[in-house]
């Protein structure tokens, strides 16, 4: 889809990132003299490459295109009780395509840490209503795919990462796969909501101990509750874990992630959820959600 040129934006400056890998380069400007935000998708990072690699084969998502920030507009509009500034417009500036959002005033969070246990209860319930979202299949929207698909899909882009990122091709993954291969058939069909692919609290303004905004969506897809729960896991201590499960289990069941969380340790590890990180990081982890 082409997108129209920016002729009456005027960019003022670059903000720097937030935190390594960050999916866009974000300028603030004016347009018609009202403050805007500009942000410019990276479609390549380097410092990125196989979480741009694998979410791509997995979930068929591309950040360079404007319906998929249309549609998650509309989504996180109808889903989530923490807003997304207002989507203005998308275009084509000199620094390749870019997406238009109101400028909101405020401080990206540093560490989930900074929730009260009201905040973390309320981002909870956020979590919570984008998992139940009735969504058919995973994927992003314009390329669905059945759920019954999934795991086949996830062994197929890990062994895909581990032999083209050789490095991650241990000893843990291998048996993290050999386990999944052997209990396949015993796991239900996944059931999917919209999930935020590289959670991290600098994706959310926070405000006296509770998030405000949502503000990095690129990679907000369609998926499983429990790929992003493991992740967010990783993040977090046991007082802000038992908050943020208070609270989603107000609005739904908070899923059974013990059977699950050693393949998802494994598949975010090799896309990079957190950077390039040794499997001992990753499974020695606590477990701080605890079990059903």
């Amino acid at each position: 889809m082409k997108v129209h040129p920016f002729t009456d934006v005027i960019v003022e400056a670059e903000l720097p990132k937030q935190h390594p890998g960050q999916a866009n380069r974000i300028f603030r400007g004016k347009r018609n003299e009202v403050p805007i935000a500009l942000r410019v998708p990276r479609d390549r990072d380097p410092d990125a490459a196989p979480f741009y690699d694998g979410v791509g084969r997995l979930f068929g998502l591309s950040i360079l295109s404007p319906a998929h920030y249309r549609q998650t507009h509309q989504w996180l509009t109808k889903f989530s009780p923490i807003s997304a500034p207002r989507l203005i417009d998308i275009g084509q500036s000199d620094a390749g395509m870019a997406i238009l959002h109101e400028w909101i005033d405020g401080t990206p969070a540093a560490d989930f840490g900074q929730l009260s246990e009201v905040g973390a209860a309320r981002f909870g319930s956020y979590l919570a209503n984008l998992h139940r979202a009735p969504v058919m299949g995973y994927g992003s929207w314009r390329d669905a795919r059945p759920a019954n698909d999934f795991w086949d899909a996830a062994v197929k882009t890990m062994r895909y990462l581990a032999e083209t990122y050789t490095y991650k091709y241990d000893d843990a993954t291998r048996q993290v796969l050999a386990t999944m291969d052997r209990s396949r058939t015993a796991i239900q069909r996944p059931e999917m909501g919209l999930i935020m692919l590289d959670i991290h609290p600098s994706q959310f303004f926070v405000d006296r101990g509770a998030f405000t905004r949502v503000i990095d969506t690129e990679f907000i897809v369609l998926g499983p509750p429990e790929m992003e729960l493991v992740a967010l896991e990783r993040m977090i201590d046991t007082r802000t874990a038992q908050a943020i499960r208070a609270g989603y289990e107000a609005v739904r069941p908070f899923p059974n992630l013990a059977p699950v969380r050693d393949f998802y340790r494994a598949l975010n590890r090799a896309l990079w959820i957190h950077g390039d990180e040794p499997a001992d990081v990753w499974r020695n982890a606590p477990v701080t959600f605890g079990e059903a």
